[in-house]
């Protein structure tokens, strides 16, 4: 019927899920109110739903765990304090965020720290319920597209009742509900037109600040995203920053030359453009992301004083001695056997050798394991757990001065490869 939300079929050379949206969710001039008052409510229903399915979808990922090169990435954009720009509505950075080891000279960094525009979850202890903000030395998550655990009042464009509710932030499911109240989840639908919700101040800024990272950025990666032009709000802002930049970039995507077409479309030098293409694109990526950094630290370890005593870890909280040590010379890979993560620094002897008492724990120094070869490649070693030495932290002690060998990735998760 005329005017009705009944479901197309979708195809990707007809009528896209992202078509069938922007119907619902924007008036029409041939439509009526009753027509289009129920077009947003089936809107407003399937947004709610959409929001349960990846929900659904995300607790499956989680309980599988999420592969190894996800707290890589981490620990990549962390170290770099670089900026991620997302249209995903899930929240699976930042819960593995929540989980990894992560740390600034502050402290622990959390999802509080690095989502734009909400304040961070230190606020919490506060309960002062006027939010707090940290500058860290992380990187910073800009969600375009809103996020399943953001929620606000229907038809709010000012913002003021937007905010985010995390699933670990309260001690019940039950006590969350009651935070929330009667807001709705907030999604930016894949609409070519967003303007009701770029009214609210907390979307413009965002967006604000995506653009600014773009603008001043050496380097863009897009990592799987397909950039489908029909999402005018997006491309025009490509456009404006890419096309007059001289940013080079990666396209991470399994169909990368039609995502390279496009950015020429946008006005980009083909020039300028690198493609990571097959089905393990991304993984690949960040390895190799990885390993560039991994050969630097192998280099800059070799020059260091070979009397410094050496640890591994994720911060001075959180440090492993070397017990064992072995060089694989056809891989030109130092692997240093570690004890027990999340250790203090402090409890590590710096001297060399083994004592009889068991208490206590001992570390290699840099020239008694440059002595078994010199590394292209450093990798740590506990249980089953395996971790490329990508990082150093700064050096801490008297002269010598501890050499902190920093892994890419997580040693306290649920990970698979």
């Amino acid at each position: 019927m005329l005017g009705s939300a009944f479901i197309p079929k979708f195809d990707a050379d007809g009528i896209t899920f992202e078509t069938w949206m922007s119907w619902l969710s924007e008036r029409q001039p041939y439509q009526d109110e009753e027509a289009y008052f129920d077009d947003q409510a089936k809107f407003a229903g399937f947004t709610r739903t959409l929001a349960h399915i990846l929900d659904e979808a995300q607790g499956r990922a989680l309980q599988a765990g999420l592969p190894t090169w996800v707290y890589e990435f981490l620990s990549l954009v962390h170290w770099s304090c670089g900026n991620v720009v997302t249209l995903n509505y899930d929240t699976l950075i930042e819960t593995a965020l929540d989980q990894a080891q992560l740390f600034d000279n502050t402290g622990r960094v959390g999802s509080g720290s690095v989502v734009t525009s909400f304040p961070s979850n230190a606020s919490v202890m506060f309960g002062d319920g006027r939010g707090h903000i940290e500058q860290r030395d992380t990187f910073s998550l800009h969600k375009l597209h809103g996020s399943v655990d953001w929620f606000a009042v229907a038809g709010d464009r000012t913002g003021a009742t937007l905010d985010r509710f995390t699933t670990t932030q309260y001690a019940h499911p039950s006590v969350r509900e009651v935070a929330i109240g009667g807001r709705d989840v907030f999604l930016v639908p894949p609409t070519s037109s967003k303007t009701g919700y770029f009214d609210n101040p907390k979307t413009r800024f965002i967006w604000r600040r995506a653009q600014e990272t773009l603008l001043t950025a050496d380097r863009v990666v897009l990592m799987g995203y397909s950039l489908p032009l029909t999402d005018s709000a997006l491309a025009r802002m490509l456009w404006m920053t890419l096309s007059p930049g001289k940013q080079q970039m990666v396209v991470v995507n399994p169909y990368a030359g039609e995502v390279s077409t496009r950015l020429t479309a946008l006005g980009v030098d083909p020039a300028r453009i690198t493609e990571v293409t097959g089905l393990s694109c991304v993984r690949n990526f960040v390895e190799a992301e990885r390993d560039t950094l991994a050969r630097e630290v192998a280099s800059d370890f070799a020059g260091q004083h070979h009397d410094a005593p050496v640890a591994v870890g994720w911060s001075a909280h959180s440090m492993s001695a070397v017990t064992e040590a072995s060089f694989d010379e056809a891989a030109e890979t130092l692997r240093l056997d570690i004890d027990a993560p999340g250790q203090p620094l402090a409890s590590i002897s710096r001297q060399p050798g083994r004592s009889k008492d068991n208490t206590s724990r001992h570390t290699h120094t840099v020239g008694e394991l440059l002595s078994l070869g010199t590394p292209a490649k450093i990798v740590a070693r506990h249980g089953d757990h395996r971790w490329t030495i990508a990082a150093r932290h700064a050096e801490r002690g008297d002269a010598p001065a501890w050499i902190l060998l920093e892994p890419a990735g997580s040693y306290d998760v649920n990970r698979r490869r």
